[in-house]
Parts: C-alpha cells; sequence; structure tokens
C-alpha cells in the first residue's frame, strides 16, 4: 500500500529540511511585493495584458517598454502621490512641508519601490523577459529577486527601524 504523501503549502518543513528553490522564490518576490505600491503592480500587469493589442497600431511597444515606462511612473508620480496620501490620512489638517518631502523616509519608499518593482518584475513565473531566448535567464532573474529582496528587508530595518 504505496501512497505518495505531499507537504501542504502552509504546513512548515520538517526541521534541517532545505526550502525548495520555488519557495525560496516566491518568498523573496513577496518580501519585494512589501515595497511595491499595489497601484504599480495593477497597471503594470493591465499594461502588459493590452500589448498584444496595441501592438499591430504601434510596433515599439513591448513588454520592455512597459517595463520600463511603469519604473518611471512609479519613481515620478505614483511613490509622491501615495507618500502624500499617506501624509494627508495620518496628519488631515496639514500638508507636508518641504522637510517632509525630502526625508529619508520618503526618499528610502520612493527608491526601495522602484528597486523592488525592477526586480519583481523580471523574477515573475511566466515573465514577458523569460520568453524565447532570455528563459536561460530566468534563475538569474530569481537569484537577483533574492538577493534584492534580503538588502531591501536589512537596509529597510536600518532606515526605517521598527519601534515597540
Amino acid at each position: 500500500m504505496d501512497r505518495e504523501v505531499k507537504r501542504a503549502k502552509n504546513v512548515p518543513r520538517a526541521a534541517g529540511a532545505a526550502p525548495q528553490p520555488e519557495e525560496i522564490t516566491s518568498d523573496a518576490l513577496s518580501r519585494l511585493l512589501g515595497f511595491i505600491p499595489a497601484e504599480t503592480i495593477s497597471i503594470y500587469i493591465i499594461a502588459l495584458s493590452l500589448i498584444p493589442s496595441i501592438s499591430g497600431l504601434l510596433p515599439q511597444i513591448n513588454a520592455f517598454s512597459v517595463w520600463v515606462c511603469s519604473i518611471i511612473f512609479n519613481l515620478i508620480l505614483l511613490s509622491p502621490l501615495i507618500y502624500l496620501a499617506t501624509y494627508r490620512k495620518t496628519n488631515p489638517n496639514s500638508w507636508p512641508s518641504q522637510k517632509d518631502w525630502t526625508s529619508s523616509t520618503f526618499l528610502w519608499s520612493l527608491i526601495a519601490s522602484t528597486i523592488a518593482f525592477a526586480f519583481w518584475a523580471l523574477a515573475m513565473p511566466q515573465s514577458p523577459f523569460v520568453t524565447g531566448i532570455n528563459a536561460v535567464l530566468e534563475p538569474v532573474f530569481s537569484l537577483l529577486a533574492v538577493i534584492i529582496s534580503v538588502v531591501l528587508s536589512l537596509l529597510d530595518g536600518i532606515i526605517n527601524p521598527k519601534t515597540s
């Protein structure tokens, strides 16, 4: 009576058991998502889904151009707007001063979200960058996502220490 035993996703692995590469990558991608505004991800996914229909009209639009535009959009427009909305939510009767806009918290969130988005988009399974000739780069993108998520998490602990 041989039965195959499969471990459920939420059950912890046995002590000393090595994590599978897929688990490491998905954990790294989850940590990267913590730095990225949900609006950036939504707009990026919508833009990627529009590429096939737009490419007939504008052949120069491809996955790479959407990726670059998304990074620029996040850096220039979306992160400052999210910071402003968060500030106004906690301080409803005031606007951020110039000092607030140049604070380490704001600058860190701007830089971290942009870097996290760039590597998250590259490391996603079925990413448009991993098709065809770039398929050999999939493990490289996954490894970079793991490294970047660790580095960003460590830097976040230094720049924005959690106070108890």
